[in-house]
């Protein structure tokens, strides 16, 4: 266990995937807490299957996935087959020594392993326990097995994000609701401690994808329950600002954005523009008379940014006092002295995939140490360490879960894309 961080002395066991269960154990671990996460030899989290072609020199593909290894460093990682009762009884030892499990399966995995809070709370009075689903445990939707991308429908948010055009088609795949329950999460996590720190008990929390999910269009939810209007997107339009948009600009593939919030701004822009005429034509007078034209507005914006660099774009209109923003892409990111200066990005040793620059910590504590990131576990990294050390597993039950292939470091089937 470490010390001298905020969370130092809590241990969390993981049975998470994707993005929402490893997502609420990378901040957990950010803050101190000792993280482990548990997988099966028979059935590894999805995400070591990279969407992008790996170029480790690596004969362990499933050890190189960016998708796995963003949000899983800094934890502690173990292999357990839990639909056999020595590995189900070799990780309720486990959960005897810890103080919070979570897990982001559906809604009757935990029944069917034997892992429910019941289940655990009868080794651990004390443990916190949180079970992520995308629609919660009760209700018409409880069973219904939920990614990202269709918590993202049923949410809402799919409806307000196609390009004003109301083509659901042309919208792109996102993944945001994922990160949405992720941080919450988290914070329901903290919840959970705080209220065992008081009363000295455990507790049950059932964390949904959707309900958060839709806290994040509160507007839209409340224009409907008092007007009965239902939102729809403006693509990169604003109801209330304009010339408001995306526009292109020198390069390929290069864009930047803008927003004008007030006549004054406009006849900024039309300076800056080097058409200060524009400001004086009727169409184009006063908001009301621009939201109208929009249509010709982008077109004469667009001939203007074209032919300009998008960050050339950027410091003319804000020098104006124009809110305006390059439209970055992952290598502009990568370069930008802003989030260099920050230290936003460090680079962490990984013993198949290499030295590779991260994302760091969402956040800087000015009083209290933050720990040093360690690269995210290969399968089964730390069996020996956590079963043994905090488990309390002797050597010969160690070389029996291992010869019944409960534990191991190499997938029974390695995964495919």
């Amino acid at each position: 266990m470490q010390s001298g961080f905020l969370l130092a002395d809590v241990r969390v066991v993981e049975i998470g995937e994707g993005r929402v269960g490893p997502g609420a154990g990378l901040l957990l671990a950010d803050l101190g807490a000792e993280v482990i996460k548990v997988e099966s030899i028979t059935r590894v989290d999805h995400t070591r299957v990279s969407t992008l072609p790996v170029t480790a020199a690596s004969s362990k593909p499933w050890e190189c996935s960016p998708g796995f290894m963003i949000r899983n460093h800094g934890k502690l990682g173990i292999t357990l087959d839990l639909a056999k009762p020595k590995g189900r009884q070799a990780f309720m030892r486990l959960i005897k020594v810890s103080d919070i499990f979570f897990s982001n399966e559906a809604v009757g995995v935990a029944e069917k392993l034997g892992i429910t809070y019941e289940d655990l709370v009868k080794v651990n009075p004390q443990i916190v326990y949180l079970s992520s689903t995308g629609f919660g445990r009760a209700g018409a939707y409880a069973k219904h097995v939920a990614m990202g991308g269709s918590i993202d429908a049923a949410a809402g948010l799919f409806g307000l994000r196609d390009y004003g055009d109301g083509d659901g088609r042309a919208v792109s795949p996102n993944t945001h609701c994922d990160s949405i329950a992720a941080a919450t999460n988290a914070f329901a996590i903290l919840v959970g401690l705080y209220h065992r720190k008081k009363t000295g008990r455990g507790t049950f929390l059932d964390a949904s994808m959707v309900e958060p999910s839709i806290s994040h269009i509160g507007e839209a939810i409340m224009d409907y329950s008092m007007n009965r209007r239902i939102w729809h997107s403006l693509g990169n339009r604003d109801i209330a600002r304009s010339p408001q948009g995306c526009y292109r600009c020198e390069g390929e593939d290069e864009w930047v954005t803008l927003s004008v919030s007030s006549d004054e701004e406009w006849q900024r822009l039309t300076v800056v523009m080097d058409k200060p005429q524009l400001a004086r034509y009727e169409r184009f007078v006063n908001v009301l008379d621009r939201l109208r034209n929009q249509d010709e507005l982008d077109k004469l914006i667009g001939a203007w940014t074209i032919q300009h660099r998008k960050f050339e774009v950027t410091h003319l209109l804000q020098q104006a006092g124009i809110a305006a923003g390059a439209v970055s892409n992952n290598a502009d990111i990568y370069a930008d002295p802003h989030v260099k200066e920050r230290g936003l990005l460090e680079v962490i040793e990984h013993p198949e995939a290499g030295s590779h620059t991260y994302a760091s910590r969402l956040w800087k504590l000015a009083e209290t140490e933050v720990p040093k990131r360690t690269h995210a576990p290969t399968l089964g990294e730390h069996n020996d360490y956590v079963l043994r050390q905090i488990a309390g597993l002797t050597p010969e039950e160690m070389a029996e879960l291992e010869q019944e292939k409960i534990i191991g470091t190499t997938p029974l089937v390695p995964p495919q894309r």
